[in-house]
């Protein structure tokens, strides 16, 4: 099958049409809900379909065991009065299992099981709703909208597909990762099935415009045969945390104890571990670095990390804060990203982010932070190094942090999205212009 081409361009402004109705559709509680809450920030959202929604009891359970401070996590109080549909216990049990295999191969086997029994039972519902082609517009995420995106395209109904990472581009680098670290990361198995890639074709096939959320995925898509003209850049939006401790500007000046460096993310090979560690090892003794996130990576990598690391395993979402709280830097060493939407966690709690190029470019170089290469230990180094010794650049990059955060919010992606929506309707000629 070709990848259908909308022919939709992102220079072209298209004709007022009515308000766009969006149907968003996610499993698990991925970016913060963002597309869902985008839509219904401005009053767009006719249903949001999901696994697992914890309408109540999200205080009780935050104060709970690890697995339930999980489940308070899924719900956010900005959907507190949208439409909000789950869709059975069969599909949440089968997305909570699917993430369970020790074996990439079977992993992304479960993702697809996972994803096709949501989107057909998705399909399935939406069959029995009256929608209206050229206002209604459906948006979901890869590996679990194919069967919808055929149902609905049946009934004229305009779609798009959030791509959530570079696809095989992503995988093809963290391939050279298990190559340049063996023994680092346990388990990684065959690889990923092919099956796994033709499900993600035939979705941007059947997608009328492709969602990417950073220049860096939307260059690995075209090499992989998307045409560049149906894929539309719409960055992740991120609001700061209500009633939190965010917001809070570095003074190195006044600063007792060592610089804390935070890293928070998956603890694997694509994320850079490898490098962090290696650049942990280079710095002065005045720089202490936390880990926390899932861990990947061999119980013997995590002996032998240097003494100013500290492994915490993995956070709840309710402590996110705590930990970016009693941090003075944010370290993203990652291999490949889709966009990173920790960079701009850390820098609502106003950390300046160290990252690379290999995500979506949020720090503006010796601005808000320092961007550095993938994969290089010596810029990585000297980019920590030089902030722990610049109490002036500490400052300065966590003020233009604070307001960097401030370009990527709700209002602003959600007219982006708007956008995207009305140029997909207008070019199918079923906006009545």
């Amino acid at each position: 099958m070709s990848i259908r081409n909308s022919n939709v361009s992102s220079a072209r402004t298209p004709k007022a049409v009515e308000k766009t109705r969006w149907i968003v559709a996610q499993i698990g509680a991925r970016e913060h809900y963002a597309l869902a809450r985008c839509a219904h920030s401005n009053g767009g959202l006719s249903c949001f379909y999901t696994d697992v929604w914890c309408r109540f009891g999200q205080t009780t359970l935050a104060r709970g065991p690890r697995v339930c401070r999980a489940l308070a996590g899924r719900w956010h109080d900005d959907l507190r009065y949208a439409q909000v549909r789950t869709l059975g216990l069969r599909v949440a049990i089968g997305a909570a299992l699917a993430g369970r295999a020790g074996d990439s191969r079977q992993l992304h086997f479960n993702f697809i099981k996972a994803g096709r029994r949501f989107a057909q039972i998705l399909a399935a519902q939406l069959a029995r709703c009256p929608l209206e082609a050229g206002r209604d517009v459906f948006i979901g995420y890869n590996t679990a909208s194919l069967e919808t995106l055929r149902a609905l395209r049946e009934r004229g109904i305009s779609t798009l597909l959030a791509q959530i990472d570079p696809a095989r581009t992503e995988a093809a680098l963290v391939a050279g990762e298990h190559r340049r670290w063996p023994g680092w990361q346990p388990h990684s198995g065959a690889g990923i099935p092919e099956e796994y890639w033709a499900r993600m074709h035939d979705e941007w096939c059947e997608a009328d415009a492709v969602v990417v959320n950073s220049g860096w995925s939307k260059r690995a898509l075209e090499t992989q045969g998307v045409p560049a003209d149906k894929i539309h850049i719409v960055p992740l939006a991120y609001e700061r945390p209500r009633g939190s401790a965010s917001g809070r500007i570095r003074r190195a000046a006044s600063r007792r104890g060592p610089l804390m460096v935070l890293f928070l993310g998956q603890v694997n090979l694509r994320k850079g571990i490898p490098y962090l560690l290696a650049t942990a090892a280079r710095l002065p003794n005045d720089i202490e670095v936390t880990v926390a996130g899932p861990i990947a990576i061999a119980a013997d990598k995590i002996a032998a990390a240097p003494a100013n690391v500290r492994f915490v395993g993995t956070v709840a979402r309710a402590d996110i804060g705590k930990y970016m709280d009693q941090a003075d830097v944010f370290v993203l060493p990652t291999v490949s990203d889709g966009f990173a939407i920790t960079q701009l966690e850390a820098m609502a709690f106003g950390l300046p982010v160290v990252a690379t190029s290999s995500c979506a470019q949020v720090v503006t170089d010796k601005m808000d932070g320092r961007v550095v290469p993938p994969g290089d230990v010596d810029a990585l180094t000297g980019a920590l190094a030089d902030i722990a010794g610049d109490a002036g650049a500490l400052e300065a990059y966590s003020t233009a942090a604070l307001r960097t955060v401030d370009r990527y919010s709700l209002a602003r992606v959600a007219v982006e999205l708007d956008m995207v929506a009305q140029q997909v309707v207008a070019s199918s000629g079923l906006d009545g212009k």
